[in-house]
């Protein structure tokens, strides 16, 4: 299966693993170092990145100093292995019907649906990253999961209004809908 093809089918490309299954004879322990290295790799580059930067602004202080961390847009080749990889890891997992999985499961497109926006843009924007994570690696990661579990968490309660406010409005479609 040639890498060049997977860039090409980001949304459907989940439909064609599953019903072709071209990665079936993967072991798992394999996705799962396809992961971590592609990870260690980007953390390094960051980390170089970062270092190279630091060292030309204290040979020349003149210029402006600004630090940001690395993002990668949804066709990046990084982006689709690590997509496609998680993709694969979920569809062999295992997990039985269990409702409150079920109901986490439902709430994550409403997760997605708020947090990519400006205004989450800027709210993460509010807290400084580069200094938390110069000073102190734990505290940054520490940081960075709290913010993407709080993230995750107003995701699900809004998912849960959504909810709530549908159920109302079957319960009393008369006073909204005409017959």
């Amino acid at each position: 299966f040639p890498l060049c093809c997977v860039a090409h089918f980001s949304t459907p490309g989940g439909g064609y693993i599953k019903r072709y299954n071209p990665f079936n004879k993967i072991k798992i322990i394999s996705i799962l170092s396809i992961v971590i290295i592609i990870n260690l790799l980007i953390f390094i580059s960051s980390y170089n990145i970062t270092a190279v930067k630091i060292e030309n602004y204290l040979i020349n202080p003149t210029n402006n100093f600004t630090q940001s961390i690395m993002t990668f847009a949804n066709n990046n080749i990084l982006v689709v292995i690590l997509s496609i990889c998680i993709f694969e890891i979920f569809t062999r997992i295992k997990i039985p019907n269990i409702k409150f999985i079920n109901y986490i499961a439902s709430g994550t497109f409403m997760v997605y649906l708020l947090h990519d926006n400006y205004l989450f843009y800027d709210l993460w924007g509010t807290i400084d990253w580069i200094s938390i994570l110069y000073i102190n690696i734990p505290k940054f990661l520490i940081t960075l999961l709290t913010v993407g579990l709080l993230t995750f968490i107003f995701g699900i309660l809004v998912y849960s209004l959504y909810n709530l406010v549908i159920k109302i409005f079957l319960k009393y479609k008369t006073i909204f809908l005409k017959d």
